[in-house]
């Protein structure tokens, strides 16, 4: 039997404080892997992007992901959060970066950290770094303990 990829929390910030229904602008994004290691982000610059949600899948900073499962009102009801396979996850951070809307505004976990050191204000951490930094935080493949050694 074949192992899924790994993949990350990734939640937004996406619904009116006030209410908790959809506005689908995006004010903070926060990635969160296994052993609650997370790394956040928060809006600091210009309009806040738009996020649109379908059947799996997701569109946020131009790019059209694939989501594996979703959860409305993630800790609270201004955030949802979906788990989206490690790579789209990277790719989806360097873009975050790419258009220098977000900053990392906190980190927990020795991964999420060193993946923060990794983040300048530049944001042309090669995506490649970004990956397999976030690669370490992913939650572990279930099937993995049923694997042949």
């Amino acid at each position: 039997m074949l192992a899924r990829p790994p993949t990350i929390f990734v939640a937004f910030a996406c619904n009116d404080g006030d209410n908790g229904g959809w506005r689908g602008t995006v004010e903070a994004v926060a990635f969160t892997g296994r052993d609650n290691q997370s790394i956040d982000f928060e809006l600091s610059r210009g309009s806040a992007p738009r996020l649109a949600v379908g059947d799996g899948w997701l569109r946020f900073m131009r790019r059209r992901l694939g989501f594996v499962s979703s959860t409305q009102w993630y800790g609270n009801w201004c955030w949802n959060g979906y788990r989206l396979y490690h790579g789209d996850a990277a790719i989806l951070l360097k873009e975050m970066l790419r258009s220098r809307k977000f900053t990392c505004d906190g980190c927990n976990g020795e991964m999420a950290i060193a993946l923060s050191e990794k983040i300048d204000d530049a944001g042309d951490v090669p995506l490649e770094v970004l990956c397999a930094a976030l690669l370490l935080m992913t939650e572990p493949r279930p099937e993995a303990a049923d694997a042949p050694a």
